[in-house]
């Protein structure tokens, strides 16, 4: 069997080092861990299967809004809060999680979604395809925080949404 176009042994392999380097992060910096949620971890790799199926790049609530409505009413069900990460082109998690570049650790919006105290909860869609390799994180949990700035240069990636009292300023 394959998932996004990858062995199933495989994919399953890449996530666990997604949520090992997620953890091991939050852990240097006194957070909680997270872990793997299947409606999350369905919802993510239905995306980045979208994204690598048509070559579409970027957050859902722009490209595909019945995901990103599905997710919302997903974390809202629950009472949370909810971000998405979303990249393209990296072919392994290391590069992925990069220190240099444009990554999810050098991206304050990014960087905020899986650093955030009260994200508990994360799933992984990894894809690939003729228009490369494409991957979605969605991360959830009690919270109605948003992204401030806490980053240098300020925090224009406003990818995470609030389910009380921000939603994002486009889409």
């Amino acid at each position: 069997m394959t998932t996004g176009g990858y062995p199933d042994a495989t994919i399953k392999q890449m996530r666990q080092d997604l949520l090992a380097w997620h953890n091991k992060y939050r852990y240097q910096r006194g957070k909680p861990s997270m872990s793997l949620d299947y409606e999350l971890q369905r919802g993510a790799q239905a995306y980045a299967d979208y994204m690598a199926r048509t070559g579409n790049y970027g957050h859902s609530n722009v490209l595909q809004p019945s995901s990103w409505h599905a997710f919302e009413n997903y974390t809202d069900s629950k009472g949370w809060g909810g971000g998405e990460n979303v990249a393209r082109g990296a072919t392994t998690v290391a590069a992925i999680m990069a220190t240099s570049g444009r990554t999810w650790r050098t991206s304050c919006g990014h960087y905020y979604n899986y650093i955030t105290k009260a994200f508990r909860h994360i799933g992984f869609g990894i894809s690939r395809s003729s228009y490369g390799v494409f991957w979605c994180a969605r991360m959830g949990g009690p919270t109605n925080s948003y992204c401030k700035t806490s980053c240098p240069g300020g925090c224009e990636d406003h990818n995470f949404y609030s389910n009380d009292s921000y939603k994002l300023p486009y889409g």
